[in-house]
């Protein structure tokens, strides 16, 4: 070889991967000795350059494949090219697998044959394929889709159900990109899916429509774990077509809009269907929770536990789609303004005393504080009202109907009460699951109950409250209670002068502070350590305004709030806590504080606060 094709070669050095160029008789195709490797192979071999020279492929490949490389370069000259595995032994005669991608060149007019090999080491990768061979016999009985991915997102293993929903056999998807089944549209999506999981380990309920063999769209859901080895690190999948429930539902909804009596047909067609698609995931579930249980390795239980969760999340989505199609109500936003409930009590007083008036029942309207103006959702409100009036002027035949509407320490309480024929006991644990299946025989009693109330709770998840049910053969009486904000003169000059602050903080750092914030004010300031001391100043003096740390000794702060409560409805409180989920603020508010103030707050904050509570 001419020393101008050699310093070309030499541009090979730059490639990570072992480079092999070796002569090969075009008569015998008999591989001869190696005429360049590069800098990689050296440092991969353990052979110098020129002891390089005077070897050939015979002497680094295994000696049990070494009859076949004859047919591997037959091959090379039929179809220029030949990716293939095997493995390379080194120096000092280890052996590693690697993957050879090899194709034939001619130098210039030199009658012989050479050919170019990149060598790339596998033994990771062989390794890996080893360890998902023991989950291959569970994999390929599972009745969901499962695959695992390098991290080159090329498919290493596919189950049989997973390859045959695409309309492919696992075949002709191993070594595939993932991407092949997926639609070019949604490629930046999947990246970015991608990223997000090796950022969180974990992808739950991802669904994407994923691309068929034949350019059909599936609907797909999938959750997707990233898992971190010895070995390195891949992907697993599990998926579940969601096509034919979706087609299914689809169906459900035309026969709904196209039935007579529609609440009937409502029934029927929910309770088929739900039977329809929970059978087939109660056989999937039984078995996954019998193998799970099996004797088998921590990480066999940890991917049981994968589909297990799949399969719960699919039945979960199947009971959301059959309630979305009657209720739509994922389009549903908050739309908060400032409002007065006293007209709209009125209204609605007006409105079902008529209603009881025809079914001969006596109905009691009760409201308190109504005229101050309040901040929330006015539709929702009204729609929480009405779904709750309704059912009880439903069940109910003879006797009352009570409802009430109170406004007390920022939180509006609704009740409403019956003489009806009440909730079974083996239902109501269920009442207000938007996930449950109804029994069909107390569907086809208490008609259209899982659905107002269902809708009823999600409104008032949805503006941070709660409701509570109590029922006998008697009656039943609901109890909501929503946070609302109360429109205040907030910028009002205030003077602070003489004004008796009682501080509740057992932090003497927070409490020193809380003192600096307000000294400028010419506030009386008193101070507890304890919720026990606090209690006890609130018992011997009065104060225009409580501050209120949750987190206190002897007595926590929520439990002194609830205690003068019992006593006092005048004297504002402000909790002040590091505790600040929407849940927590719910809670305080609940058990009689005024407002809730978050730590850490500013000293302009503290005291705009002050500004709302005292007057």
């Amino acid at each position: 070889m001419n020393d101008y094709l050699f310093d070309e070669f030499k541009m090979l050095n730059y490639i990570n991967d072992p480079v092999y160029i070796h002569k090969v008789n075009p008569n015998t195709n008999i591989p001869g000795n190696f005429v360049f490797v590069n800098n990689a192979a050296v440092g991969k071999m353990g052979y110098s350059f020129d002891e390089f020279m005077n070897l050939s492929p015979t002497d680094i490949d295994d000696t049990s494949r070494i009859e076949n490389i004859p047919k591997i370069i037959k091959k090379l000259k039929e179809n220029k090219d030949e990716i293939f595995e095997t493995k390379h032994i080194t120096k000092t005669g280890e052996k590693y697998d690697v993957e050879l991608s090899s194709k034939i060149i001619r130098l210039n007019n030199d009658p012989n044959l050479y050919i170019i090999s990149v060598a790339r080491d596998i033994t990771k990768r062989k390794k890996l394929e080893y360890e998902l061979n023991k989950f291959k016999k569970l994999a390929d009985n599972s009745t969901s889709g499962v695959c695992f991915l390098d991290l080159n997102e090329k498919i290493v293993y596919i189950n049989d159900y997973m390859a045959e929903i695409h309309g492919y056999t696992p075949d002709e998807l191993l070594g595939k990109k993932w991407k092949t089944l997926h639609f070019k549209e949604n490629y930046d999506k999947l990246d970015n899916l991608i990223q997000k999981l090796y950022e969180t380990g974990y992808l739950e309920s991802i669904k994407m429509p994923h691309k068929k063999k034949s350019g059909e769209a599936l609907s797909i859901l999938s959750n997707i774990v990233y898992i971190k080895t010895d070995l390195g690190a891949i992907m697993g999948v599990t998926s579940r077509d969601l096509s034919d429930e979706e087609k299914i539902i689809q169906n459900l909804i035309e026969a709904k809009n196209k039935a007579v009596e529609a609440n009937k047909a409502k029934e029927i067609f929910l309770a088929n269907i739900n039977h329809e698609l929970k059978t087939p995931l109660t056989g999937l579930l039984g078995t996954l929770s019998i193998l799970k249980e099996s004797d088998c390795t921590e990480q066999n239980k940890n991917f049981f536990e994968m589909m297990e969760k799949s399969a719960n999340t699919l039945k979960d989505l199947v009971n959301k789609l059959l309630l979305s199609s009657e209720i739509k109500f994922s389009h549903v936003k908050k739309n908060f303004s400032w409002i007065s409930f006293e007209n709209i009590f009125n209204e609605l007083k007006t409105k079902y005393s008529e209603e009881a008036k025809n079914k001969n029942l006596v109905f009691k309207a009760e409201s308190q504080n109504l005229d101050k103006i309040v901040k929330t959702d006015v539709i929702m409100v009204e729609e929480i009202i009405e779904n709750l009036l309704n059912n009880a002027c439903k069940f109910t035949e003879k006797g009352f109907i009570e409802f009430s509407m109170v406004l007390k320490n920022r939180v509006l309480e609704i009740i409403v009460k019956d003489s009806g024929v009440g909730i079974d006991e083996e239902y109501l644990k269920n009442l207000f699951n938007e996930f449950s299946q109804q029994d069909l025989s107390y569907t086809k009693k208490y008609e259209g109950l899982g659905l107002g109330l269902f809708l009823t709770k999600k409104y008032i998840n949805m503006l941070k409250g709660n409701i509570s049910v109590e029922t006998s053969t008697k009656g039943t009486k609901f109890v909501v209670k929503i946070p609302v904000e109360i429109k205040t003169e907030e910028n009002k000059k205030i003077d602070f002068n003489n004004k008796k602050i009682l501080i509740t903080e057992d932090n003497s750092i927070n409490l020193e502070l809380m003192k600096e914030f307000l000294n400028d004010e010419n506030f009386l300031i008193d101070t507890a350590a304890d919720g026990e001391e606090a209690f006890k100043k609130y018992e011997q003096n009065k104060y225009d305004l409580l501050l209120m740390d949750i987190q206190i000794k002897k007595i926590n702060g929520l439990e002194v709030i609830k205690k003068i409560r019992k006593k006092d409805d005048s004297t504002p409180i402000l909790a002040i806590s590091g505790f600040t989920r929407p849940e927590d603020r719910f809670k305080f508010i609940l058990a009689g504080a005024n407002d809730f103030l978050p730590k850490p707050y500013t000293k302009e904050e503290l005291i705009s606060f002050i500004k709302k509570l005292i007057k």
